[in-house]
């Protein structure tokens, strides 16, 4: 019968602030004594206020000066009967004084949350479109490059690629894949094989990752229109007026330029390799990105293959007739007229990415 009786006396008690309307007979004594004891304080604080006032008008009349001193003294009082009275309840039940504040719990944040929110990689066991909530949410990870991060997430059968974020930024994403591990190589990275994946050449490209360890990923704006530049030379040392005939040229602004099946004049023999402004460079030795490869950044104003490439990319067959001055395989010259030129590699493929 008493639970039914409160039940319906408290639902009349508003919510005040944190002050919940109560539901339990303690709820009910904790609830009227801290509304009792708001307003008593309230009370006391206009009383202290009214009474300063009253000090500060009375100039020299006695009985004004009598009337504020006792208002103060009154409130003075008061203030001490209702921290007596807490003291006692606290005493009681520390439930009678407490106020408690609802907190809700945390919310879990969904995975695509976190991906549509940030411009990045994700790696997806299945090809996602690129808001499927769901389908993101069961089936892709965020991805932010490293040697074990894309080992573990390639053995776990992630093998698809997304682009997430704000397409309005201007930024589009890369990733580059070694088959060694990053602490394994420095820079310049070389290895015997890499993938490479753009987001805006195919934002949900599957690539074969089998045997990838690790990854260098990264974004580039646009709308920057940043330029990187890379000269790939046949010959180390030549005169300036010399540059062209032993130098071939490639560039881009704004949007990364992927060449799969390279054709220059020096990609068969090139012995030096220049990088004009930020950005990085991929070159491998097959077409498709196949094959040797090398990660360089830069600038760069000078690097020589023969110190960077793997021994086995690297070649030293050729050599100067000195009798022509024509370079030939050095097999085929007298060895009495020999001059040896510094090795060189085969390039097939080259990526340049703006930074």
């Amino acid at each position: 019968m008493v639970p039914e009786v409160l039940a319906q006396v408290t639902t009349t008690f508003p919510k005040i602030g944190p002050l919940q309307p109560p539901s339990t007979l303690e709820e009910l004594v904790r609830y009227i004594f801290i509304v009792t004891i708001v307003i008593l304080g309230l009370l006391i604080f206009w009383r202290l206020i009214r009474a300063g006032i009253s000090w500060m008008l009375a100039g020299e009349d006695i009985q004004k000066l009598q009337a504020a001193k006792s208002m103060i003294w009154n409130a003075f009082f008061g203030a001490i009967i209702i921290l007596s009275s807490v003291i006692f309840l606290r005493t009681l039940s520390s439930h009678y004084t407490q106020v408690s504040v609802p907190v809700e719990p945390p919310r879990k944040v969904t995975k695509y949350e976190v991906i549509s929110g940030q411009k990045g990689i994700a790696f997806c066991k299945k090809n996602c479109e690129r808001y499927d909530v769901d389908c993101i949410e069961q089936n892709c990870e965020n991805f932010t490059g490293g040697s074990a991060n894309a080992e573990q997430f390639i053995k776990s059968g992630y093998n698809h690629l997304i682009g997430y974020g704000d397409p309005g930024e201007g930024k589009k994403n890369y990733v580059i894949f070694f088959d060694k591990t990053l602490y394994e190589t420095g820079l310049p990275l070389s290895a015997s094989k890499v993938k490479v994946w753009l987001e805006e050449e195919n934002q949900e490209q599957t690539i074969d990752l089998s045997n990838m360890k690790s990854a260098i990923t990264g974004s580039y704006n646009t709308s920057e229109r940043k330029k990187i530049t890379v000269h790939l030379c046949s010959m180390t040392d030549f005169d300036a007026k010399d540059f062209q005939k032993y130098c071939d040229t490639f560039s881009t602004e704004g949007s990364a330029l992927k060449k799969e099946n390279l054709s220059c004049r020096v990609c068969d023999r090139v012995r030096k390799i220049i990088i004009e402004e930020h950005g990085y460079v991929v070159l491998t030795e097959l077409p498709n990105f196949e094959g040797y490869a090398l990660y360089l950044p830069g600038p760069q104003t000078e690097v020589r293959v023969g110190g960077v490439a793997p021994d086995k990319w690297v070649k030293t067959d050729m050599c100067i007739d000195k009798r022509s001055r024509i370079e030939k395989r050095c097999n085929s010259i007298p060895v009495e007229y020999r001059e040896f030129l510094p090795p060189y590699i085969e390039i097939n493929s080259l990526l340049l990415i703006p930074k």
